[in-house]
């Protein structure tokens, strides 16, 4: 903060100049410090006002003299104070829970508004040096994207879940910028049950029911195969009965699946023995 001694036109009492050393005076901050043979201060203020105090050099003798006087007005730094948007809608891919459950082992990916840009101070730094990190509580799997505050994961264990995901300045402030809290639980098995005695579809117009069909496939002819009738007392591991989505296994080229109807259609391209099953799969992907 100050400059060398100016070795020409500086005038001791005893000794060199070289013999010349620095000392703050009594005013100074508590925390500061001067380096006794350049004058060089450091440290930090630790209360808000007017500050204002003395450098003394010093000779050999002992004569003091000012060498520089301060005076500085300290403020606190601005408070680091994370808002995110207000207006915001959740993108393509981000789980919302229902009524704030989990299930164990099923995958999720949640998602926080971004921050408001304007709205946000920090500490020190900018806006855009901000992340996000997860608080100590939260469950062992699920992980956080730093510059997003997306998290993702999978809880392993049943019970109550509650943690808290922080918002973090350049200046290594942090302030809490999400609370989630959820009852994770291991579902039910889904316990698929079907009327074989009855199909969703029954147009014998449009649909072939391999139960009854007696005749032959034929090669290059189109076919619907329409599914069994779902029971009521089917029993799913989460989600509902209109969640069920449907898979084929083992089906020729030219076959497909109608996901949300199970409702099976195509035309084989070729004589042969062919065997193809439909699979059923509820919101849990059981």
């Amino acid at each position: 903060m100050c400059p060398p001694l100016d070795t020409a036109t500086t005038t001791i009492s005893t000794g060199s100049v070289d013999d010349v050393t620095f000392v703050l005076g009594p005013t100074a901050p508590a925390e500061f410090y001067v380096k006794s043979d350049t004058g060089k201060m450091s440290g930090r203020v630790q209360d808000e006002g007017n500050i204002e105090f003395e450098l003394f050099a010093v000779d050999a003798g002992g004569k003091k003299q000012v060498y520089g006087t301060f005076a500085y007005t300290a403020t606190a730094p601005p408070e680091f104070k994370p808002v995110p948007i207000a207006v915001w809608t959740a993108p393509s891919g981000c789980d919302t829970p229902a009524n704030d459950e989990l299930v164990v082992n099923q995958s999720y990916t949640m998602c926080v508004p971004p921050l408001n840009t304007t709205a946000t101070t920090v500490s020190t730094g900018s806006v855009e040096d901000v992340t996000f990190v997860l608080g100590d509580t939260a469950p062992e799997g699920f992980f956080v994207k730093s510059d997003t505050g997306k998290i993702f994961g999978r809880v392993q264990d049943e019970g109550n879940i509650e943690f808290e995901l922080f918002a973090v300045d350049a200046g290594g402030k942090k302030q809490v910028y999400a609370t989630y809290t959820f009852i994770a639980f291991d579902p039910p098995g889904f316990d698929l049950k079907v009327d074989s005695t009855s199909r969703t579809n029954t147009d014998p117009s449009l649909f072939t029911d391999p139960d009854t069909h007696s005749g032959p496939y034929f090669v290059g002819t189109s076919y619907r195969i329409s599914p069994y009738t779902l029971r009521s007392d089917t029993v799913v591991s989460t989600g509902t009965l209109q969640d069920i989505r449907y898979t084929m296994e083992g089906e020729p080229d030219g076959w497909f699946v109608g996901a949300k109807n199970g409702e099976i259609s195509g035309t084989f391209s070729g004589p042969g023995r062919y065997s193809m099953s439909l699979h059923a799969l509820d919101a849990a992907k059981q």
